[in-house]
């Protein structure tokens, strides 16, 4: 167990994603943690721009 700070909007963000997902916001916290530490979590925009690029 341990302690986090979040700011407010990232936590209500959090919880409204988890929400969407059927998930409490600490899970989901813990997946995206599990996903960064494993090199699978993927940043969105960045993918986009591979596959513009890819595209063009």
């Amino acid at each position: 167990m341990f302690t986090l700070r979040l700011d407010q909007g990232d936590l209500a963000k959090l919880k409204a994603l988890a929400e969407e997902q059927g998930l409490q916001y600490q899970s989901l916290l813990g997946s995206i943690i599990n996903r960064y530490v494993n090199g699978t979590l993927i940043d969105i925009t960045e993918a986009k721009k591979i596959l513009v690029f890819q595209k063009a």
